[in-house]
């Protein structure tokens, strides 16, 4: 890249564009620069369009991947895509960032990574959400909860093995809710 058709640009000058440029045809010449530091702080600028960072989000290096999923405009589809990628760190990205889907949090907090799934948990987002169960306003919102849970995905196949401390607290909270609401039918 030249600036100006006059020199070539030295890593550290595209370095600085690509983490400053307000530019959206300067961040999308950058994306496919050979160097990937130059690639990553273009998909941790703000400012890249989220057709970059769709782009960006199937890059080879797994640092450039991270930072799309740090990324505040990256798009849910994509937040989505980057929570099942291989790379532990570019997961644990997905589940760091506030805008990531709920239904994402909720999958990532599940992760086979112990430090995934907290990061998920600790999610400003992820606790508003949870924190909506307390709402429940009536039995019929607490009964379509509950099966929510006893027939979702996760509960198929072998997750009280792969998932044994998570299993025992959900068969614990749920068998006290049943208690709860045994008590509340007699």
């Amino acid at each position: 890249m030249t600036i100006g058709g006059s020199k070539e640009m030295t890593l550290k000058e595209k370095l600085i564009l690509a983490q400053n440029s307000v530019s959206a045809e300067e961040l999308e010449n950058l994306s496919h620069d050979e160097n990937f530091e130059v690639r990553a702080y273009v998909a941790q600028n703000t400012n890249t369009s989220s057709t970059v960072l769709e782009k960006l989000s199937e890059d080879d290096d797994w640092e450039v991947r991270g930072h799309v999923a740090q990324n505040s405009n990256t798009p849910d589809f994509v937040l989505e895509k980057l929570s099942e990628d291989e790379n532990e760190g570019v997961r644990w990205s997905t589940a760091k960032n506030p805008n990531t889907p709920d239904y994402v949090l909720e999958r990532l907090a599940t992760d086979e990574d112990s430090g995934i799934r907290s990061t998920a948990r600790n999610n400003p987002s992820y606790h508003s959400k949870v924190a909506n169960i307390h709402r429940i306003k009536n039995a019929e919102e607490l009964k379509e909860l509950v099966s929510a849970i006893m027939f979702s995905d996760l509960m198929e196949g072998d997750f009280d093995q792969t998932h044994p401390e998570e299993y025992r607290q959900i068969s614990q909270h749920l068998g006290e809710i049943i208690l709860i609401l045994e008590r509340i039918k007699e």
